[in-house]
């Protein structure tokens, strides 16, 4: 699977990542692809570099652990990196805090998903 630069992706680790786990990242985390100065660029080898959302560092992944964020997960992260009055926008976000009974409510229009946990 080719991964575009700056992109956010869900990432659930293929065996390759699971043998050899980045430092920095964890199942479901939300990253953005980046392309480091003086490295590869992404998709080279199959590889690409990885952020937080907070741009933080998150490590070299394979191109195969990033799977696209579904529309109501771009939902749960919009709604996560916009700062309100109380609230700063998250530096870092993982779906599993979300993940078990989900309703959004985007001012018209009502979703409600149940998704099982692993």
């Amino acid at each position: 699977m080719r991964v575009r630069v700056n992109t956010l992706y869900r990432y659930e680790p293929v065996p390759m990542d699971r043998f050899h786990p980045p430092y920095n990242i964890e199942v479901n985390d939300i990253v953005r692809v980046v392309n480091l100065p003086s490295c590869p660029k992404a998709n080279t080898m199959g590889h690409c570099h990885v952020e937080h959302l907070g741009g933080d560092f998150a490590g070299l992944v394979c191109c195969n652990s990033l799977v696209p964020l579904t529309p109501e997960e771009k939902k749960v992260v919009r709604r996560a990196l916009t700062p309100t009055a109380i609230r700063r926008p998250t530096k870092r976000f993982n779906l599993d805090i979300v993940r078990d009974s989900q309703t959004i409510n985007d001012g018209d229009s009502t979703i409600h998903t149940e998704v099982p946990v692993l």
